[in-house]
């Protein structure tokens, strides 16, 4: 079980990080 909650855990990390790239990234295309 704490394989899986480790696993959980990391892939919120990445979707919250993946997020804030994604709109940082879509700010410079705006601000171009």
């Amino acid at each position: 079980m704490s394989d899986i909650t480790d696993i959980l855990c990391r892939l919120e990390s990445l979707i919250r990080f993946g997020t804030i790239a994604e709109v940082d990234y879509a700010k410079r295309l705006l601000t171009k």
